[in-house]
């Protein structure tokens, strides 16, 4: 609208100029008015978009923690995520919180499709631009903005039960062990050495599985990625496991290490990342990282398991 009244405004000018006042020495005023019109345009995008992009900086487990410190929300089970969504309802999880779309779904930008498609489901991986949900060539995952994080803020209406305690954690990488050539293990280590709720080296409850923990880097804290708990993968473990197959194979007598098995808080977790060379993805800074305590190379966790 604002595009097609500077239009209309220089059409004005044109038609003054040239029908009444009958010169057209100073007829291109009327251009001049639309380009300096679409300088101003563009000049205000761009500081939008940096203000956006600033503000953005700031982790959105922070902002949203802060939110849901500040305001009581009840909370809800998964069974009654599922009842709630096949009774219609238009609920979403990101990640601890659970989201009610209530008729945004239609003014969403990227389409009600994106949406509807996830009803039920943990829509923090698509949020925060580590995956897209259409596959295909050019087709890039999108970083939302501050000013998306606020509708989402607005959009809460509840915490996942059992997750109220999601919170945020410094580590150190102290540990890098070659799985094969694009891909590593990595631990991570509690930079106050203080044990961490739910934080373990094995996980027995099933229910454990596919819960991911958010990392970013303390450097480029903007970009962000999912990776989930894959307990077998940890070195030590992982080297028991494939001596059990062996023994197994074998005929040997079977024993294993059960203190492996030790599912009391620490302040490690291992977490096995390939290295998708991405010039500022999260993969590549991990693998950069030299595992050495002193100086510390800093990756941050952003813990999202919660409480049991």
């Amino acid at each position: 609208m604002l595009f097609l009244g500077n239009a209309t405004a220089m059409s004005g000018i044109f038609h003054y100029f040239n029908d009444v006042v009958k010169t057209t020495s100073t007829g291109m005023l009327g251009l001049v008015s639309l380009l300096t019109f679409c300088l101003l345009v563009l000049v205000c995008e761009f500081f939008y978009r940096r203000a956006n992009y600033i503000s953005d900086l700031k982790l959105p487990q922070n902002l949203v923690s802060d939110e849901v410190s500040n305001r009581k929300f009840m909370t809800y089970s998964v069974e009654q995520i599922d009842k709630g969504v096949a009774a219609g309802m238009p609920l979403l999880i990101f990640d601890n919180l659970v989201l009610n779309l209530n008729g945004y779904d239609v003014l969403h930008p990227g389409g009600r499709f994106v949406l509807r498609h996830n009803f039920g489901r943990d829509i923090s991986k698509f949020f925060n631009g580590g995956y897209s949900l259409i596959q295909g060539k050019g087709v890039t995952p999108h970083q939302h903005s501050a000013h998306a994080l606020e509708i989402l803020k607005s959009l809460i209406v509840g915490v996942v039960n059992h997750q109220q305690g999601v919170r945020e954690e410094v580590y150190r990488i102290c540990n890098k062990e070659r799985v094969t050539e694009s891909t590593y293990t990595f631990t991570f280590k509690q930079v106050e050495c203080r044990s961490v709720h739910n934080l373990r080296r094995w996980y027995s409850d099933l229910a454990q599985m596919g819960r991911h923990f958010l990392v970013s880097s303390v450097r480029h804290p903007k970009i962000k990625r999912h990776y989930t708990i894959c307990s077998s993968m940890r070195p030590e473990l992982l080297q028991e496991l494939l001596k059990l197959a062996h023994d197994f194979l074998n005929g040997n007598q079977i024993e294993f290490k059960m203190s492996l098995l030790d599912s009391r808080n620490q302040d490690k977790i291992c977490l096995t990342l390939k290295n998708y060379k991405m010039p500022r993805g999260v993969s590549t800074q991990v693998h950069s990282v030299v595992p050495v305590l002193d100086p510390p190379e800093e990756e941050e966790l952003n813990v999202t398991i919660g409480e049991e």
